[in-house]
């Protein structure tokens, strides 16, 4: 346990220790830290050498770095401040802060842009996230801001790293910008990827031994491991020679390219002995074993595992089978995952996309992943569970939902006459409607934060959030209250047992009243107020609330009794084989927004929409009637009155039998009901006419895959009734 004094205050004397990191970057700042990392570059000739030669910035700032390690070796000690950096100068030789400071005055003399990163490192313990410290700051590296605005980190004391490959020691999670205020959090852990890429090419040579090509590639933190390994030798020979002795091989012709920097590798042929009998040969897969020993064999551990960054092997091995030789035995393809946390799938087989089959993601395995904790343009989250995401995304929207005064004068001219709730939340939804339009623009973190309220109405445009967003301040200046409600419009389940924002796509409104719930569709305002579109009825949602009240919930779905499709048509014939009719056409819920866009399309393409509805040809239309009934029980009502010279099947007739005509024969009315559907006709012939009832009933609900065979006899069904005729005859 570790304690540190706060403020020291004595007689006329008071010191206040650093209690932010705005107090330790003006502490730094006015010790010899800051003077040190502004000296003057004490190898300006140099430096102007380099510039002359017209490098790009890349090159140019790995030219310096390898003049400052040219001009002052590194004596191994990591600090944050200089004994004296002059002297260090002057002899050659200094610590990680010599080193670092003469690195930054070299640079600003070649104009990149400097910013110290101060951390602590690894074997010295994270700096403190809850309690700035100045002095549980150790060291420092450099943040270079390219031309092109692209930002890497150096280290200007350990000769084999580079840019973004820094020592091991300093590859932390928990850094600092030293700057003139607070600074902002660094996490330098995860700068690249780092590969070790293995080539294997053999072949058998006449003595029966395997003889053949390795090239072996290192990216990043695996180069600078490599590097380091290496320069433990005296020689290529010795180096060599371990290499051989470690591989089990003989090696000829070796190569060692690039080191110290982010790309390098080795390069030789090898000669290797199999295990073989007269007729069987033994290879190991890999040819040179990948990995000799296990380090972790303690069959209990007290602490936990940390690797000192991700890397990832590879090999890929092409071995050419020896004539008059055949594959007797080979491993199977295997793979091993540790900690339970991946999952492995082979030998699936492709699955045939078929009509009314569920979500691909019921009946497949999936794994979800999600970030604990992250930190987005300086916002930290904790994705815990749905309350911590809740508060998280509640926190992004505070202090975004103020009202400019045109927008305050005009709810109050909306709801200027209303006195109910239900009143002035239509008013303002249509409102919102008429006055806005959804646009989608998702920059940085504005793919997960509402813009200002103030932005969208001076735009007169946003995406999902913005515009349920503003209408959510809308109603607070009413003194309604309203709930921001994340929802899957693809997917209707949402575990309530991991929080994460990938589980969402979309963006709508809760509005809790007395008697009743209403979910609002900011994006689309045609549907009524309290109407749960196909999208979202029947779907989990995340209602956003303040204090960790965050909630996953369901939106009530209709039953399936208010679905739908109701035809009345009462048609005439004649004698000719004619007829006209007139149909009264009503859809509710489900139904209704199969038709609710004809409202507003051209009278051309309602009729086009309608001809093709009745599947008549040579149709003429004599009138048309459209008409909306937005409720929470929404419905679309079409009229019609329409001819034809070819009359064929309608739907819910009643039939005018000319008069110089008879029935000679009528289906026989029918019923079919099982628990996917129901099939009905009902078929009476009167004087003069012949009235039909036909009734058609899918079910909701999911049924296991034998009632496919039930499900298609309920269709044929249906068809042979719709396709039965009446046949008249003349008298």
């Amino acid at each position: 346990m570790d304690f540190e004094i706060s403020v020291v205050q004595f007689f006329n004397y008071f010191k206040n220790f650093a209690t932010s990191w705005k107090d330790v970057n003006k502490t730094l700042d006015d010790s010899d830290f800051g003077s040190d990392i502004n000296m003057k570059n004490p190898y300006q000739e140099e430096v102007a050498a380099i510039k002359a030669k017209g490098l790009s910035p890349q090159e140019t700032l790995n030219e310096i770095i390898s003049l400052v390690h040219s001009k002052i070796n590194w004596n191994g000690t990591r600090n944050l401040f200089s004994t004296n950096v002059k002297d260090a100068i002057k002899k050659g030789a200094g610590s990680s802060a010599d080193k670092n400071y003469v690195l930054a005055a070299a640079l600003k003399d070649a104009r990149f842009s400097i910013v110290p990163i101060l951390l602590n490192p690894r074997d010295k313990g994270r700096m403190p996230r809850v309690r700035p410290s100045y002095d549980k700051v150790n060291s420092f590296v450099l943040q270079v801001t390219m031309p092109n605005n692209k930002i890497v980190y150096v280290d200007g004391a350990d000769e084999h790293s580079s840019c973004n490959v820094l020592p091991t020691s300093l590859l932390v999670d928990y850094a600092r910008t030293f700057t003139k205020g607070e600074g902002v959090e660094v996490n330098l852990s995860k700068l690249n990827n780092n590969n070790n890429i293995i080539q294997v090419k053999a072949a058998f040579n006449s003595k029966g031994k395997l003889e053949g090509k390795i090239i072996n590639a290192y990216t990043n933190q695996c180069a600078y491991s490599f590097s380091k390994r290496f320069a433990k030798y005296k020689s290529l020979e010795e180096f060599t020679e371990k290499e051989e002795s470690g591989n089990s091989v003989s090696i000829d012709s070796m190569i060692v390219d690039r080191l110290n920097t982010p790309r390098c590798k080795e390069e030789y042929n090898f000669t290797k002995d199999v295990d073989s009998t007269d007729s069987l040969k033994y290879i190991n897969l890999t040819i040179i074993p990948l990995i000799s020993d296990n380090p972790f064999k303690e069959e209990t551990r007290i602490l936990p595992i940390e690797f000192n960054y991700a890397e990832n092997y590879r090999i890929g091995v092409i071995l050419d089978i020896p004539e008059g030789y055949r594959i007797a035995e080979i491993p199977k393809p295997v793979m091993i995952t540790a900690c339970n946390y991946s999952l492995s799938y082979n030998n699936f087989k492709a699955i045939k996309k078929e009509p009314l089959m569920p979500q691909i993601s019921d009946f497949v395995p999936l794994i979800y992943i999600s970030p604990l904790e992250f930190r987005y343009e300086g916002n930290s989250a904790n994705m815990s569970n749905w309350q911590q995401c809740g508060d998280w995304i509640y926190y992004l929207g505070l202090g975004r939902n103020i009202l400019p005064p045109e927008l305050i004068a005009d709810v109050e001219r909306v709801t200027k006459d209303l006195s109910t709730d239900v009143a002035k939340i239509d008013a303002l939804y249509h409102y919102l409607g008429e006055n806005y339009r959804y646009v989608s623009i998702l920059l940085g973190i504005g793919g997960l934060q509402p813009m200002r309220v103030a932005d969208t109405f001076k735009n007169k445009f946003g995406d999902c959030k913005a515009l349920t967003f503003i209408m959510q301040a809308m109603l607070t200046q009413c003194g309604i209250k309203s709930n921001y409600v994340l929802v899957n419009t693809q997917n209707p389940i949402i575990p309530g047992d991991f929080a994460s924002l990938a589980m969402a796509d979309h963006v709508i409104l809760q509005v809790p009243l007395t008697d009743d719930t209403l979910w609002l569709e900011c994006t689309n305002t045609d549907y009524p107020i309290g109407y749960n579109h196909e999208d979202i009825a029947g779907h989990d949602v995340i209602v956003i609330k303040s204090n960790g009240k965050s909630e996953v919930v369901k939106i009530p779905a209709y039953p399936d009794s208010l679905n739908l499709d109701i035809r009345n048509t009462t048609i005439t014939l004649d004698s000719n084989g004619g007829a006209k009719a007139t149909v009264e056409h009503k859809a509710n819920c489900r139904e209704y927004e199969y038709f609710a866009f004809l409202q507003k399309v051209s009278k051309e393409k309602q009729l086009k929409f309608c001809k093709k509805n009745i599947g008549l040809s040579e149709i003429s239309i004599d009138s048309m009637s459209l008409a909306l009934e937005k409720s929470k029980i929404p419905s679309f009502k079409i009229g019609l009155e329409f001819s034809t010279p070819h009359y064929g099947t309608m739907s819910n007739t009643r039939q005018f039998i000319p008069q110089d005509m008879k029935i000679e024969t009528l289906p026989k009315p029918m019923c079919e009901d099982s628990k996917l559907g129901k099939v009905k006709l009902d078929i009476k012939a009167l004087e003069g006419k012949i009235i039909i009832i036909q009734e058609f009933t899918l079910r909701s609900g999911r049924y296991p895959r034998k009632e496919v065979k039930n499900l298609n006899e309920l269709f044929e069904t249906a068809k042979s009734i719709y396709t039965s005729n009446i046949v008249l005859i003349k008298k």
